[in-house]
């Protein structure tokens, strides 16, 4: 059985925001749902950067290690949702690096899991697709960027420079 996806939720996914619905429909066929139990460790930070996740139901916690969470990525539809991210997994899949954190289901989580190869065909058989998912991807992770930077300006955190 096929799933269905709520097309209209998906069009405002910072992810595949001015995608066409058919290309919506190309992504959404190049991916396999996958579920996690809350708990779950669907990411081991230092791991292959394999696959980029979209977060179809619940919610993601991002942590550098057991004890130090960064944040928490959703699949609501709550603004806090549409302008943290919905997605993860897309540094390593573009920059061919270990992960650079874990990433823990916070609930019962439901995930389109779309393999680095995947992508690539997608990139290469759609180049108007690939042109929109990576200035989506761009834009995301300099507002993740930007929002990380205030952070440690709010807290002081010193500079690593001698």
């Amino acid at each position: 059985m096929t799933p269905s996806f709520d097309m209209e939720r998906l069009s405002e996914s910072p992810l595949l925001v001015a995608l066409t619905e058919s290309q919506i429909e190309k992504f959404l066929e190049a991916g396999s749902i996958v579920e996690y139990e809350e708990g779950a460790t669907i990411l081991q930070a230092g791991g292959v950067g394999d696959a980029l996740f979209l977060i179809l139901k619940g919610e993601v916690l991002i942590s550098l290690d057991e004890n130090t969470p960064v944040t928490v990525l959703s699949g609501e539809d709550t603004l806090a949702a549409q302008y943290e991210g919905d997605f993860f997994g897309e540094m390593s899949v573009l920059d061919h690096e270990p992960r650079a954190a874990s990433v823990i289901a916070a609930g019962q989580t439901r995930l389109l899991k779309i393999g680095k190869e995947a992508l690539y065909r997608l990139f290469k058989n759609d180049v108007d697709l690939q042109v929109v998912l990576l200035t989506n991807m761009g834009r995301i992770l300099s507002r993740r960027l930007r929002s990380t930077n205030l952070k440690m300006i709010k807290h002081k955190v010193p500079s690593t420079r001698s």
